[in-house]
């Protein structure tokens, strides 16, 4: 049986090679995520290692609340410097401010990426405490002199000696006075670096003079980091604690990896899943016709002695046996897949670091184990089949597939036949012939179509999801905001407005009002949970959020207001009393002075502005909402306000109908990467369709052979071949737009109250073009199958040559 498997791999295998294709795709995307999210780890862990290796202790508040970008701690005392430096086996203590500041470059645009973080710190001294190094020029010295890492310079065109902006988020005006970089590198990926001198790195950033965010610590030779934290904590102040290195190390680690590398690599791997799934559509396809064509030598198997269970074993096998090869050569894909994948990182704007790329064991091993996995599963039931052929079907000539085109199935066969006919897609004695081939073996058509099916089912769930979600948040949106105008943030990396700007916004002759929607975060009863600070009453006067107990507009400095959806999972009602942690350290107990329904603008907590104002470290807006006053038009007004923009970095200021929309804009985004993600599982869908056409030609020669005999052109043959593709193609499109339509519906029943989907939302235009895009692609996908039918010689094909 050995050999009988490796022969009819070798006499088969041009017609197994569209199914080694579809494991080759299906692995090459598994192992170059695997590798991707390996080489983000790999690098994240040299640069933290490289940039924390002459430091030896982290002193800092013992608290803290996580926010987007990792924990937020409150600041600590900078007199605690001198005291650490007085201890024995202290080399160095630093104090170092941190937080956030955006870099305009010299066209005065946003200098950063789409995600990574904008920093602004005081310049540490000695420099292997602070990870950055100077690279030219000098240390900043003077209140509106900075140092920026020079990835950030360049790609703001900056040098030094340069004047630009840095918006902490009041813009200062500041002089370049050196360039650094972090670790070796010219930054932290597309993250942007501004460093200013102690004093003003306070002013700006954390609330005053004499505090600090943390200090970091270097010890004498011979002294273990263990033995310096132990030194440090006998000086140290209730409320503050001293880590060693290699733990912050390991914190910051764990802080990037989990909310972006886990993240990252979890979508990808959702990805390679589906194409894998795909894959094994067209497999157990391309297997069951060729154990169909196959029927009679598996008969003479059986009748020469072979049992059941070898002759399925062989067929097994044969299916290990692509399986493995496909899967090795799908490791090397994966370095290919791996390099695309980094381009269209570097294509959005975010850049993270990804230098070379990581081999790992496991990148290999799983791919591998995935592929065979995989592959044999999807030939176990033609592997079944194979085994129940009877002895006596080696007497007989094999027909591979079904003569029967009645049933539902047929039915829906000949109607898109029908359909497309009637288009004038299908047309003359070819088009008659392709739909009559299709129907002739609905069976195998719905096989055929349905890799495709599966791969357009899935666009369709998620195309339906996403437009459903973004529906029911426009709805939500445009029902609560009762404003004329908005100021928005940039929608990532943490960007932020100044305070001061709705303020001066709200002085303008052409506004009536104006609210500013503070950000932030703090621990309510334990957990970490967004906030937005705001004033109760102009809230109340520009948002519906369609209160259901209390007041918004008539919070108390000691209240607060929360969704429905938190009160209710925290059993929280109005007067209750909620245990509040602030990122300055301090703690309050406020009461629940309103519950609302309607969260998509300020989230699930809003605390009074002034009372936020109080315990904030560094004040950041995300939003000013606006109204006009009366007989004030939109263009007027908006001119007003962009007039103030100009000296606050020109944010975006949107009419009411542009601000509702916006609210959605992450949603088009994600569901763009979506379809490239999703694309190459597309392509292995119509892989499938070629193959298993090529296939259906071989085994019909004798067919197309007496059609060129009796008068069929080679044209008319090949016009037949793509319409029978164009048929498949139609069914799988069709089918898998029903099919994906269905499943939003039924995980929109599941979990759309969870998620905030209450509509659902078909766009019926888009699907169609996925439809007609599939049956095109259908089309392409039968071009080489039609040149080879069309090809066949005659003589040579009604007399049974291969």
């Amino acid at each position: 049986m050995r050999r009988v498997i490796l022969s009819g791999l070798w006499a088969r295998r041009r017609r197994l090679a569209g199914t080694s294709l579809a494991v080759f795709l299906g692995t090459a995307f598994l192992a170059g995520t695997l590798m991707l999210s390996g080489t983000l780890r790999a690098n994240f862990e040299r640069l933290f290692s490289d940039a924390n290796a002459g430091t030896d202790a982290v002193v800092r508040a013992a608290a803290s609340v996580d926010t987007e970008y990792g924990p937020a701690r409150a600041p600590i005392d900078e007199s605690l410097v001198a005291r650490i430096r007085a201890l024995d086996g202290v080399a160095a203590a630093a104090p170092l401010v941190e937080g956030y500041g955006q870099v305009r470059g010299r066209d005065g645009e946003a200098v950063g990426g789409n995600g990574p973080p904008r920093i602004a710190a005081s310049w540490v001294e000695p420099a292997a405490l602070g990870g950055y190094e100077l690279a030219a020029g000098r240390a900043p010295r003077a209140p509106g002199e900075v140092v920026l890492n020079r990835g950030a310079a360049e790609a703001g065109g900056l040098r030094v000696g340069d004047q630009t902006v840095v918006e902490t988020p009041e813009p200062v005006r500041v002089r370049v006075v050196g360039l650094a970089t972090f670790a070796g590198e010219d930054g932290f990926g597309e993250s942007t670096y501004a460093a200013f001198a102690l004093d003003e790195a306070q002013r700006l950033l954390a609330g005053g003079p004499g505090r600090v965010s943390e200090i970091r610590v270097a010890a004498r030779p011979g002294v273990s980091q263990e033995a310096l934290v132990a030194r440090i904590a006998t000086v140290l102040p209730g409320g503050v604690e001293a880590v060693t290195g290699a733990q912050a190390t390991d914190e910051d680690l764990a802080d990037v990896t989990g909310d972006f590398v886990d993240a990252f690599e979890l979508v990808l791997l959702v990805f390679a899943g589906i194409v894998l799934v795909v894959a094994a559509f067209s497999i157990a396809n391309t297997l069951s016709i060729v154990v169909a064509q196959r029927t009679r030598e598996s008969a003479l198997l059986c009748a020469v002695g072979a049992s059941r269970g070898q002759v399925r074993g062989a067929v097994v096998a044969e299916a290990g046996a692509i399986g493995l090869v496909a899967s090795l050569a799908g490791v090397a894909g994966g370095l290919g897949i791996a390099s695309a994948l980094k381009a269209g990182i570097a294509a959005l704007g975010a850049s993270p670091p990804l230098d070379g790329l990581a081999l790992s064991p496991a990148a290999v091993a799983a791919p591998v184990a995935v592929g065979v996995t995989v592959t044999v599963l999807a030939g176990l039931a033609p592997a079944r089949r194979a085994a129940r052929v009877a002895p006596v079907a080696a007497m007989r000539e094999a027909d591979a597939g079904e003569a029967a085109g009645s049933g539902p199935l047929g039915a829906v066969v000949r109607g898109l036949g029908t359909l497309l006919a009637r288009a004038g897609v299908l047309r003359g004695v070819s088009g008659r012939l392709a739909r009559a081939n299709a129907a002739r073996s609905p069976r195998r058509a719905l096989r055929t179509a349905s890799a495709l099916i599966a791969g357009v089912g899935v666009v369709t769930l998620i195309t339906v999801f996403a437009a459903s979600l973004k529906t029911s948040t426009l709805d939500r949106v445009e029902a609560s905001f009762g404003g004329d105008l908005a100021v928005s943030a940039p929608a990532f990396g943490g960007g932020a407005l100044p305070p001061s700007l709705a303020e001066r916004v709200a002085r303008l002759p052409q506004v009536d009002g104006a609210v500013a929607l503070g950000t932030g975060s703090a621990r309510l009863a334990g957990d970490s949970r967004a906030v937005t600070g705001a004033d109760p009453g102009s809230l109340a006067r520009v948002l519906d959020l369609d209160v259901a107990a209390g007041s918004v507009g008539g919070l108390a400095g000691d209240e607060l207001a929360v969704s429905e959806d938190l009160a209710e999972a925290e059993g929280w009602r109005v007067g209750a009393v909620v245990p509040v942690a602030f990122a300055d350290g301090t703690r309050s107990d406020l009461r629940v002075g309103a519950v609302y329904g309607r969260d998509d603008v300020v989230g699930d907590v809003v605390i009074p502005r002034a009372t936020w104002a109080r315990h904030a470290v560094q004040p950041l807006d995300r939003a000013v909402l606006v109204t006009l006053a009366p007989g004030v038009g939109e263009a007027e007004g908006r001119r007003a306000v962009q007039a103030v923009m100009r000296d606050a970095g020109d944010p975006d200021v949107q009419t009411r109908a542009e601000y509702v929309e916006a609210q959605a804009g992450p949603l088009d985004l994600a569901l763009g990467m979506v379809y490239v993600l999703l694309a190459l599982a597309i392509v292995i869908a119509l892989m499938g369709i070629a193959n298993t056409l090529s296939l259906a030609t071989y085994e019909r020669r004798r067919e197309l052979g007496l059609l060129r005999a009796v008068g069929a052109t080679r044209e008319q043959v090949r016009a037949m071949v793509r319409g029978e593709g164009l048929v498949v193609a139609a069914l799988g499109a069709a089918g898998g737009v029903v099919a994906g339509v269905a499943a939003a519906g039924a995980l929109i029943l599941a979990v759309g109250d969870a998620v905030g989907v209450t509509t659902l939302s078909i766009p019926g235009a888009r699907l169609a073009i996925v439809v007609v895009v599939g049956a095109a692609a259908g089309m392409l996908a039968a071009v080489r199958p039609a040149r080879r039918a069309a090809r066949l010689d005659p003589l040579r094909a009604i007399g049974g040559a291969v």
